[in-house]
């Protein structure tokens, strides 16, 4: 990713534990900071709304590192499957994660405090992306059903839809249902009014 100034680029790879940060201007490596914990591949990097903060999602969970003096603040653990997305103030990140073979769940990350508050613990489908209006009141889930989480495999029926949730409790605003794919891509429009997806035959 690449933080908000331009100044920056933060880069991660199969098989290593640590993350490299460039600098655009000078195309120049400036240091590379060990996530450790996380097992040994970065599956995303993304950087808060205000710049200040990067987060890591490896394998066995969340690393975030401060940007600038690039020292890492915090881990948190999750399984592989988990997708996160930070919130517009920078200080908390919305999580999907398991919480049992037939249970999914969604926590909300403090940075500040280093609170962590379940809104979600409930017999819902997977989720494969998740998304945050830009006023922070609602967050949107991915969701497929029909997948064997243990044997990863394919099990009838298949079901694909998405869910918007209230941020503050995770009460359900409403479902999207018998979409044609796994949607992933999942970003609110400005106005909070529509969510933009790509569908995954």
């Amino acid at each position: 990713c690449v933080t908000p100034d331009g100044r920056y680029l933060v880069t991660g790879g199969d098989m290593e534990n640590f993350i490299r940060v460039w600098d655009l201007k000078f195309a120049a490596l400036v240091t590379k900071v060990k996530i450790g914990g996380l097992s040994k591949k970065t599956d995303s990097i993304k950087v808060s709304p205000d710049g200040k903060f990067i987060s890591v999602k490896g394998d066995r969970g969340l690393a975030f590192v401060r940007v600038g003096d690039w020292r890492l603040v915090s881990r948190e653990a999750y399984e592989r499957e988990s997708r996160h997305e930070w919130m517009p103030d920078s200080e908390r990140v919305a999580v999907t994660c398991r919480s049992g073979l037939a249970k999914n769940a969604v926590d909300i990350i403090n940075l500040k405090n280093g609170k962590k508050t379940r809104i979600i613990d409930a017999d819902i489908p997977e989720a494969t992306d998740i998304a945050v209006s830009n006023d922070g009141k609602y967050i949107a889930i991915a969701e497929s059903t029909g997948i064997d989480p243990v044997n990863k495999r394919i099990i009838e029926p298949v079901r694909r839809s998405i869910r918007i949730i209230r941020a503050d409790d995770g009460a359900a605003v409403r479902v999207f249902s018998d979409l044609p794919g796994a949607a992933s891509g999942l970003c609110f429009t400005d106005d909070g009014r529509k969510i933009l997806g790509i569908d995954h035959w």
